[in-house]
C-alpha cells in the first residue's frame, strides 16, 4: 500500500471490518482520518468497528464527530441513537431519532423559533386579552433548574476534547425563557465563561432555543478555541409538565435537562 493513500486506507478498513477484524479496521480509519481529517464518512466508518467491540464512548465520539462534520446527514444521527440505546442512554437516544426523522422528512432541520425582544415580551405581559395560545404556553412559567451534559468529543485532528456539565437557572414568563450562567471553575479550568439562553416555548412544550456566549479553557474548546471566543449555537427541546429535554443542533452535542422548581 502506498503512504498517503487515504483511499486505499479506507477501503482495507472496510475489508477488516467486513472480516470483524475490527482492531485492523480501526487502525486503518485512523490512519485515513489523518489523512483526510475533514472526512465525515470516516469517522462513521470506525465507529461501526467501535461499536462492534462495545467501546461505545468512542464510538459515539466518532459518531458526534461525523455529524459536526456533516450535520444533515440523517443516518448518523440514527447510527449514534444506536450506540446511545447500547449504553442505556434513552433519552438522548430518542433525541437523536427525532432528529433524524426530521432530517429524512424535510432534508433540512426546521429553522429556529426568533427570540422575542424584551419589550415584546413586556407588551405581551401587559396585553388585557390572552389568547389561547399564550394561555397555553403560560403553562410553562416559572423557575427552571437547567443541567448541561456535553461527553468527550476529538477534533478534526483527532484531538481528545474534554466533556464538562454544569447547571443554571432559568425563568419563564408567558412561555418566554432567558437565563444566563456564569461560571470561574477549577472543573472547566481558571477561566470566566457565560453563556445565555433565550428562546419561546411553544404551547405544545416544543421549543427551539438559542445559546451563546464565549469560551473558557482552551482543551475543552474545538479547534484550539482561545479564551474568549464567541460561540452560538440552537438547542431542540420539549418541555411536557415540569420536565424538558433537548439537544443542540449542528454543534458540538450539549444534553439539556430541564426541572420545574416552581410554578
Amino acid at each position: 500500500m502506498q503512504p498517503g493513500d487515504e483511499k486505499a486506507y479506507r477501503a482495507r478498513g472496510k475489508v477488516y471490518l467486513e472480516m470483524k477484524q475490527y482492531e485492523k479496521s480501526i487502525d486503518d480509519f485512523t490512519e485515513a482520518i489523518r489523512l483526510k481529517p475533514q472526512d465525515a464518512t470516516l469517522y462513521n466508518d470506525r465507529a461501526q468497528a467501535y461499536q462492534q467491540l462495545k467501546d461505545y464512548n468512542k464510538a459515539v465520539a466518532d459518531l458526534t464527530t461525523a455529524i459536526r462534520l456533516d450535520p444533515k446527514n440523517a443516518s448518523y444521527y440514527s447510527d449514534r441513537a444506536i450506540v446511545l440505546d447500547a449504553m442505556a442512554d434513552k433519552g438522548r437516544g430518542e433525541q437523536d431519532r427525532a432528529t433524524a426523522e426530521e432530517l429524512r422528512n424535510n432534508g433540512r432541520l426546521p429553522t429556529p423559533t426568533a427570540t422575542p425582544t424584551p419589550s415584546a415580551i413586556a407588551r405581551k405581559a401587559e396585553s388585557p386579552a390572552a389568547t389561547p395560545g399564550s394561555t397555553a404556553a403560560a403553562s410553562f412559567d416559572g423557575t427552571w433548574s437547567v443541567s448541561v451534559v456535553t461527553p468527550d468529543t476529538r477534533d478534526t485532528t483527532g484531538r481528545l476534547v474534554k466533556g464538562y456539565q454544569y447547571q443554571f437557572y432559568v425563568f419563564v414568563r408567558n412561555g418566554a425563557l432567558h437565563g444566563e450562567h456564569k461560571h470561574l471553575s477549577s472543573r472547566i479550568g481558571d477561566y470566566s465563561t457565560k453563556t445565555d439562553m433565550n428562546g419561546q416555548i411553544q404551547p405544545d412544550g416544543s421549543a427551539y432555543l438559542q445559546v451563546s456566549g464565549v469560551s473558557g479553557d482552551p482543551k475543552y474548546g474545538l479547534e484550539h478555541q482561545k479564551p474568549g471566543t464567541p460561540y452560538s449555537y440552537d438547542v431542540k427541546a420539549r418541555f411536557t409538565g415540569d420536565r424538558g429535554s433537548g439537544i443542540s443542533i449542528g454543534f458540538r452535542p450539549h444534553y439539556y435537562t430541564f426541572s420545574r422548581k416552581d410554578h
